[in-house]
């Protein structure tokens, strides 16, 4: 049995990879400073009431790959739990690109303007095959090099789009 009252959520359904990056990204982290009060000790409130203010937007199955291809990603990562540099480097890389998508996703007129495509090009990174002879973090590493490349369009979209003025007053306002 499972008993909830109205601050505990349990999330089922469609898309939810899609979900948990946006409930984990930078643009949620803002809306729900600005949405759910403060409480003492500088916690907010998880209410269901201050969750309908927040804009979630529907997606589509394809839409859904690109995050599910990240979350896969960050999962792995979080589970191997490697000690090595680089690994926990392409974790926080990894976050930059949810958080890029989830950017897109929501303005999506101003990717567009500057030419910025994220999700069309993590869309094509490699799906994690846990039957591969390669281990799954050698697959993870491969991503992350293609994903980083000095000419990947993801690179570039993550590292300039504090250029458009919403994403760097989100991104100015967010404490991790």
């Amino acid at each position: 049995y499972f008993y909830s009252n109205d601050k505990s959520f349990i999330l089922t359904g469609n898309y939810l990879k899609y979900l948990t990056c946006f409930f984990n990204s930078k643009l949620f982290k803002y809306c729900f400073s600005d949405n759910f009060p403060e409480l003492q000790g500088g916690t907010r409130e998880l209410r269901k009431v201050f969750f309908d203010k927040i804009p979630v937007k529907q997606i589509t199955d394809q839409e859904e790959i690109p995050f599910a291809k990240m979350l896969d990603y960050l999962v792995t990562l979080k589970k191997e739990n490697s000690p090595e540099p680089t690994d926990q480097f392409m974790s926080i890389y990894f976050e930059q690109i949810a958080n890029a998508l989830v950017f897109e996703l929501y303005f999506k007129d101003e990717f567009s303007k500057e030419d910025f495509e994220v999700a069309n090009h993590v869309a094509q990174l490699p799906n994690i095959d846990n039957e591969s002879k390669e281990s799954v973090m050698l697959q993870i590493r491969k991503a992350y090099i293609k994903a980083h490349e000095q000419a990947s369009p993801i690179r570039i979209a993550v590292e300039s789009m504090s250029t458009i003025p919403q994403i760097n007053l989100i991104n100015n306002s967010v404490t991790i």
